[in-house]
């Protein structure tokens, strides 16, 4: 196996499958929320489920970074000799993504289910005031054919 080949094998590894998963299942189950009647039960839960997701994130993130560059170490190890310079930087350099990487795609899961919490929430107001505004509506004319 080539270089360029460990490099590409690396990046897409047996956990690189786990984080788009966890992803699409916080959204999922965040969108589900939506079915809970009580605004502040609602909101707990979604905040909840947020943090664990984000927990989560991170830990999928971390494992598929941290097997990318155990395939990585493993096989530098044996083919260390037959590397360039070049090479043997590129296989050993970024060990900030070991320790950012998780975080990093931690960070952006949490945005993304904060903002989606808010763009449900926003809906949600902009549904019950504009109801809200058909009721008072319909009580002011109500009140004036009375007069």
């Amino acid at each position: 196996m080539t270089f360029s080949e460990i490099l590409e094998l690396s990046r897409s590894n047996q956990f690189s499958w786990i984080l788009p998963c966890v992803l699409f299942s916080g959204v999922i189950v965040i969108l589900l929320t939506t079915i809970i009647k009580n605004t502040v039960t609602r909101r707990i839960v979604k905040l909840a489920l947020i943090f664990a997701f984000t927990y989560t994130a991170i830990w999928a993130s971390f494992l598929g970074i941290q097997e990318k560059w155990r395939i990585r170490h493993e096989w530098g190890v044996k083919n260390w000799d037959s590397l360039t310079d070049k090479e043997q930087i590129k296989l050993t350099a970024d060990g900030a993504n070991l320790t950012l990487g998780p975080l990093i795609f931690g960070g952006s899961y949490a945005f993304l289910s904060f903002g989606l919490a808010l763009i449900i929430s926003s809906v949600a107001i902009k549904k019950i005031s504009a109801r809200d505004s058909q009721k008072e509506l319909e009580q002011h004319i109500a009140l004036k054919k009375s007069n």
